[in-house]
């Protein structure tokens, strides 16, 4: 079981969320979701905005200074409650939420000579084809295990519903506007991390299979929306 979110917007609001993307698009309605059809007819990968998995030691580096620097003001504000530290956790949050989303955002071009992954914060990474190791198709586990993402708004909606009462019950008690801000924002918190996660998860669980680039220093795991796009990267990596 596959939820596809693309599918359902287009449906009710006549939205096509893959108007970026290079390839044909045909949908269950088999209606074409198409913005550039030269660009798909010839085969050529440029720009395609693909979910991928690749650690990149930049984005570890921010994720560990944020995680460091909302330990040390919870630490703050656990010893001395003040409206600065109840800001600074507040922002750290979002800021977390924002980086966790955008660093998700990459794209992939692959011509005769390399591939190039272009991401929303740092410089672009360029692979020299004859850089790379190996080239192969694997099965896509999070395709397989796609009811995870039903688990994930069965979760969602249980925590809106107890962040919900919580909150009710602080008001009735009268609980300080501080507190009850802090509470706020980290139901909020929670709230959007079970969101990013199962759209993370959904953008990878289109296509049961991936691709998998290896080199010296790094693997990287493509996750194309469907055959279409898989056939044309895996024959664009393989010329």
């Amino acid at each position: 079981m596959t939820i596809n979110i693309d599918y359902i917007l287009r449906k009710t609001i006549g939205w096509c969320p893959l108007k970026d993307r290079m390839f044909v698009q045909v949908h269950e309605s088999g209606k074409i979701c198409n913005s550039n059809k030269d660009q798909a007819n010839s085969g050529i990968a440029n720009n395609v905005n693909l979910p991928l998995d690749m650690f990149d030691w930049r984005k570890f580096a921010i994720i560990l200074a944020l995680g460091f620097s909302a330990f040390i003001l919870i630490f703050v504000n656990y010893l001395n409650r003040t409206a600065a530290s109840y800001f600074g956790i507040i922002l750290l949050y979002f800021t977390f939420i924002a980086f966790f989303n955008l660093s998700d955002k990459n794209k992939v071009s692959i011509d005769s000579e390399k591939l190039v992954i272009k991401t929303s914060f740092f410089e672009s990474i360029n692979i020299l084809k004859h850089d790379i190791t190996d080239i192969k198709t694997i099965d896509n586990v999070i395709y397989k295990y796609s009811w995870v993402n039903l688990v994930l708004i069965i979760l969602i909606l249980i925590l809106g519903f107890f962040q919900v009462l919580s909150l009710h019950g602080q008001i009735i008690r009268s609980a300080d506007m501080e507190d009850a801000v802090l509470h706020i924002a980290n139901s909020m918190f929670m709230f959007f991390i079970l969101i990013s996660s199962f759209y993370r998860s959904n953008r990878r669980s289109r296509y049961p299979k991936t691709i998998r680039i290896d080199t010296a220093t790094k693997n990287i795991t493509l996750y194309p929306i469907n055959e279409s796009e898989f056939n044309i990267l895996k024959g664009e990596l393989e010329k």
